[in-house]
């Protein structure tokens, strides 16, 4: 864990915002499948399917919105001793594009809150014991 400088969890929009998860076949807002490069091993992925062209993979989602906010909660707890871990919620109360605009900002300034604590961090790691010690 401490590998990490933190974790942000953008919350799926199952929960919070269940008319704008999608499963099955994919597309995006305007309609157009959403693709994803093959990984090496295809057969292995369980959450891609083969499209009708080999290079490319069309998403598929298996999980219904009851199994996605599971599975998103799940996730949520595995990272949950990490000291920088973030939540980024859904507002369900929203107008759901300014909604997921909002989510945006909300994770853009932890990803800014967690690079700055974590460089300041690291930089006082490097100034020497004595240097701290001394009164000026």
């Amino acid at each position: 864990m401490r590998r990490y400088d933190g974790v942000i969890h953008l919350v799926t929009a199952a929960n919070g915002a269940p008319s704008f998860y999608k499963q099955g076949h994919t597309t995006d807002d305007v309609g157009n499948p959403v693709h994803k490069d093959p990984p090496a091993a295809v057969h292995s992925s369980r959450n891609l399917c083969c499209s009708s062209s080999s290079n490319i993979l069309q998403v598929f989602r298996h999980e219904s919105v009851e199994q996605a906010v599971a599975l998103d909660e799940q996730m949520q707890r595995c990272w949950k001793l990490h000291p920088n871990q973030v939540i980024v919620n859904n507002d369900p109360t929203a107008d759901p594009k300014a909604s997921f605009h909002e989510k945006q900002v909300r994770a853009t300034a932890a990803v800014l809150k967690i690079a700055t604590k974590t460089t300041f961090k690291k930089r006082a790691d490097r100034v020497p014991a004595t240097a701290l010690a001394s009164n000026h």
